[in-house]
């Protein structure tokens, strides 16, 4: 799912939220700062999951009692 890029006006709301004093242009730079990343995200999101086949699955296990486990662990 591509990640839109927050603007300004929501780095602003953000910051009166957690009670930071920012500037506008504090919030337009961080704005410009977190471009490459979200858009770099969007890329690797984009990309397809190349995920092996399962050879061994996992079984849900079983509890060893008696002589399997003598130290109850």
């Amino acid at each position: 799912m591509a990640v839109n890029a927050p603007t300004p006006e929501q780095f602003l709301a953000l910051a009166k939220d957690i009670g930071l004093d920012l500037t506008e242009r504090d919030a337009k730079t961080f704005a410009q700062l977190v471009l490459p990343t979200i858009d770099d995200y969007n890329v690797v999101d984009t990309m397809a999951d190349e995920l092996p086949p399962v050879k061994y699955p996992r079984t849900p296990g079983y509890r060893p009692m008696g002589d399997e486990n003598p130290h109850n662990a």
